[in-house]
């Protein structure tokens, strides 16, 4: 397997003596020391704290206290690891990714450690670099840290605090099944996400562009909300498209988004007329 030291003491569960080593002991090179599946130490933890409900798993039976024990000890491990370790070694730690093609931020996000994945994002010891670096790069699902990311609250407190640093997340990056951002969101029923995306691209252009993009399926973010019953995220992004200026250009794109097809023939005005139980049809889009 590889495992170093470090791998050991995490998979072994024997969390004093590993605080022991890490506090009292040089054990800097181990913590950039991945096993055969490309897994570091800090990995090994993170995994460890996640609560995956995975029948095969150890971690179904596991109680919320030990949840928090588990997430303590990777909050541990990342904060020795900024102890010891130079920026260059925490920039490589940051960006190093597995078999999956997961970094430390896929992992968090994966795991469902959005606490410990808020603090990794705002560390002002990292370089913006390599932030911006961990943040665009893509797992095996083509899946970013950020479209991982199932809560809402995390992923805008993320926004908001790289934002002050220059930083701001790719919303026409696409995963492997050709959705971008706002698909991922808006499947998600993430209105507030939606909102400070568009606020700020804050060009009707480039939000035309996103909005029209389709994935695998042919189907574009508005046409996902509504396979999703994503309600309050298609008023959002009908709103949107119906506060910009109305020229030509805008009445051509509306018609587009309304009456283009997806792979099965299907449009997002038909969709809507068909669903409309249970996705009350607004009265602009009848207007239209």
């Amino acid at each position: 397997t590889k495992d170093n030291l470090l791998h050991f003491l995490l998979k072994s569960r024997m969390e004093k003596v590993l605080i022991a080593i890490m506090e009292t002991c040089d054990v800097s090179n181990l913590y950039l020391a991945p096993n055969l599946s490309k897994d570091i130490p800090v990995n090994i933890a993170i995994n460890q704290a996640s609560a995956k409900e995975d029948s095969s798993s150890f971690y179904v039976s596991m109680n919320d206290n030990k949840r928090n024990e588990y997430y303590n000890i990777a909050r541990v491990v990342w904060l020795e690891m900024l102890k010891s370790l130079d920026d260059k070694e925490i920039s490589s730690i940051l960006t190093h990714v597995n078999r999956r093609d997961q970094n430390v931020l896929h992992a968090c996000a994966d795991g469902k450690l959005n606490r410990l994945l808020v603090d990794i994002c705002t560390e002002t010891q990292i370089d913006i670099d390599s932030l911006k670096i961990a943040l665009s790069q893509s797992d095996v699902n083509g899946m970013t840290p950020m479209h991982l990311c199932t809560d809402e609250e995390t992923i805008i407190n993320i926004m908001e605090k790289i934002t002050s640093r220059g930083i701001r997340i790719s919303i026409g990056h696409v995963d492997k099944k050709g959705n971008n951002t706002v698909h991922i969101y808006a499947k998600r029923n993430f209105v507030y996400c939606l909102r400070k995306i568009f606020k700020l691209v804050a060009d009707d252009e480039k939000i035309r562009d996103i909005l029209a993009q389709k994935n695998h399926h042919g189907n574009n973010p508005l046409m996902s909300c509504v396979f999703k019953n994503s309600t309050d995220a298609l008023n959002f992004l009908r709103c949107t498209l119906f506060t910009m200026d109305f020229d030509c250009q805008n009445n051509e794109f509306m018609w587009q988004i309304l009456h283009s097809e997806n792979n099965k023939g299907e449009t997002l005005l038909g969709n809507i007329l068909h669903y409309q139980q249970n996705m009350p049809l607004p009265e602009t889009i009848t207007l239209q």
